[in-house]
């Protein structure tokens, strides 16, 4: 299979995934939606039938109903800006929104593996021109591998921090390595090399698996036309 091809399959696999995963939180939020609305209609009819109107509880009720219409909101703008990042295939990127974006598009993934996040951004922005898919892309990636190549209830760590002529993501986990997928570690580099960047695999003090994304401040103009073709 021609790289080209390989990178549109797996650009395709990585929209599906998230797409239907962040959908079924959504889907959570609707259902607690509708459960606390029944509770209310519960309470209406009792209150026809001659019984006092239980006012703090419909207050808490309704405050409950707000919070997750506002969680969906939330969720349905980050899914948006998602979709979106496939209009340009090259564009000025604010690293830690993108990164922040992708932290609650990739919760029930680790969820359904009950690992812990630990965040480390910097205060100062890091912009980078590039493919704000194909990064997403490639940052996701490393989550699963170190996801799938450990035990779960494990920690995994996301640091984003400049460097010289531009920034390194580092995705570490800190268990031991179980098994790691080769074919989705012989991915990255394809995934790196289109963004002008590149990936480093190193183990952790604990033996765990930890990858490292080295990327330019801006994707090279080689880069820039493949993915235009």
């Amino acid at each position: 299979m021609s790289e080209e091809k390989l990178l549109r399959e797996k650009g395709l696999a990585f929209f599906g995934s998230i797409t239907a995963s962040f959908s079924h939180e959504i889907n959570n939020v609707m259902a607690i939606i509708a459960e606390l609305a029944g509770l209310m209609e519960d309470l209406l009819r009792v209150a026809d039938q001659g019984h006092p109107p239980p006012l703090e509880r419909f207050r808490g009720i309704s405050e409950r109903i707000g919070m997750q219409v506002k969680r969906g909101e939330g969720m349905i703008k980050r899914l948006n800006r998602f979709a979106h990042t496939m209009d340009e295939p090259v564009k000025t990127i604010d690293t830690t929104d993108l990164l922040e974006d992708l932290v609650a598009l990739s919760e029930r993934p680790r969820t359904r593996r009950r690992a812990r996040l630990e965040t480390r951004f910097p205060e100062e922005k890091i912009l980078l021109v590039s493919d704000p898919f194909l990064l997403q892309q490639a940052i996701f990636s490393c989550m699963e591998l170190v996801l799938a190549a450990s035990r779960d209830n494990q920690l995994l760590r996301l640091i984003l921090e400049k460097q010289d002529g531009g920034a390194r993501i580092t995705v570490a986990g800190e268990d031991p390595i179980v098994k790691a997928d080769e074919a989705a570690l012989s991915f990255l580099p394809i995934l790196m090399e289109e963004l002008g960047g590149k990936v480093e695999v190193l183990s952790t003090d604990h033996g765990g698996l930890s990858l490292v994304l080295s990327l330019p401040y801006s994707i090279p103009e080689d880069s820039k036309n493949h993915i235009n073709k």
